[in-house]
């Protein structure tokens, strides 16, 4: 005959069964985050991917790892050849991080410099490579818009947040945002700065490669013949022109952060 096990017993193996389940998590650490970097050097990017995408769905870390697990993550798709997949990835991401301006900017970063180009299949734009060929279709200037809405939400919470506009971090939002107004407007394309980029809709992708604007004409002039100078706009919103928008961050950058005005008149 068995014997019950006395009420305290029965009560602490199931306590113990319980904390042993499988489906037992733990916030994510530091360790975890470096423990994916070692994966993606030793060349598992599968896992490695797996690895950064549970750190990111926990969002446990501090922003500044969560960062560098989002671009992990990117490099694990371009090396598995499966950028099609990353606007999936990230679409989601900028809801889910929309108070967190360090996830936003490298979200933002990824539309602005990485890849553009791609492929229509079923009448869909198929980012990247693709069997079997098809119409090339480069999606540079919808990727710059995308970039600039997220960086203008960026901005917004670093304006309220005093204590991260000293940081290095910002300053590089500063630059980056102020990079992605120049792109596809500077060199032979300067005089786009006139224009005041329309952040409320989002242009449509165009066939062919990304435009190669052959040589430097020249500066552009007033029709006056004098050289096209842009004013220092009192904010963001008040900027007439990209050119504008491009002053008013650097503005910004030399404000928050004196210490580089000297950097800020050599970008200019």
């Amino acid at each position: 005959m068995v014997r019950p096990l006395p009420w305290f017993r029965t009560l602490t193996l199931i306590a113990l069964c319980a904390w042993w389940t499988p489906t037992t998590s733990f916030a994510a650490t530091s360790s975890d985050l470096a423990a994916a970097k070692r994966l993606e050097s030793d060349g598992n990017y599968a896992e490695a991917l797996a690895a950064y995408a549970s750190l990111i769905e926990q969002a446990a870390l501090p922003s500044d790892e969560l960062a560098q697990a989002y671009r992990g993550s990117l490099d694990c798709y371009q090396q598995l050849n499966r950028w099609n997949e990353i606007d999936a990835f990230r679409k989601p991401l900028a809801e889910q991080f929309a108070e967190d301006w360090r996830m936003l900017s490298a979200i933002a970063h990824s539309y602005a410099m990485r890849q553009h180009w791609g492929y229509r299949v079923a009448g869909e734009f198929h980012r990247g490579n693709h069997r079997g060929g098809g119409q090339v279709i480069n999606a540079e200037a919808r990727d710059r818009v995308r970039a600039l809405q997220l960086y203008e939400k960026t901005l917004e919470l670093l304006e309220k947040d005093s204590d991260s506009q000293s940081s290095s971090a910002a300053a590089d939002v500063l630059r980056e945002f102020a990079r992605t107004v120049l792109y596809l407007q500077n060199y032979s394309q300067s005089w786009r700065l006139q224009t005041l980029t329309d952040l409320a809709e989002s242009p449509d992708s165009d066939d062919g490669w990304n435009q190669f604007y052959g040589d430097i004409p020249g500066a552009p002039v007033t029709a006056a013949g004098d050289p096209v100078l842009y004013d220092l706009p009192s904010s963001w919103d008040e900027a007439t022109s990209d050119g504008e928008r491009w002053r008013h961050l650097l503005a910004k950058l030399a404000q928050w952060q004196p210490d580089r005005k000297n950097e800020v008149l050599f970008l200019r």
